[in-house]
């Protein structure tokens, strides 16, 4: 394994997204995206940048809300014989339900959004991509937040 210095491939990452950024022409910065996806995490890791860092990116935002989406929708319907996700399903009555249905449709939209992305290579729908990722999950921060919260004192508590 190659002896990687990580100061270097973190300046590396940060430029070429700039370059990424500059013919994209989205408004996201590379501190904002990293502070929630952990874009220099995921790079550090992988030890390596993309020639296609657009997509190594993209995927990475994929990924984090992906990852949310499996979780509320096992708040909402719990997986068969799972203990864990049938005792998390019963603490949200319908009106929660509802709110994480709205949270749920919102992160599936920016999911699907990048398949279309991947698929198309549309650098406009890819700009799109990147800022609306960033702001669906601004926006629905504090439900989950709250739900999470939810989840842990329930747990806290032996409920």
């Amino acid at each position: 394994m190659k002896n990687i210095d990580e100061n270097d491939l973190i300046i590396k990452l940060k430029d070429a997204f700039e370059k990424w950024k500059n013919k994209k022409k989205f408004k996201s910065s590379f501190e904002d995206l990293d502070e929630v996806f952990f874009i220099t995490d995921y790079v550090l890791a992988s030890g390596f940048i993309s020639p296609k860092i657009n997509r190594m990116i993209c995927g990475r935002l994929k990924d984090t809300l992906n990852g949310w989406v499996q979780q509320i929708h096992y708040w909402i319907i719990p997986a068969p014989y799972s203990i864990i996700s049938t005792s998390e399903s019963h603490l949200f009555d319908e009106k929660e339900k509802e709110e994480l249905k709205l949270v749920l449709k919102d992160f599936m939209s920016i999911v699907s959004l990048n398949v279309e992305v991947g698929l198309t290579k549309d650098a406009q729908k890819e700009a799109e991509y990147v800022d609306n990722a960033l702001g669906m999950w601004r926006k629905h921060l504090p439900s989950l937040i709250k739900f999470s919260k939810k989840v842990r004192v329930s747990w806290q508590e032996g409920n």
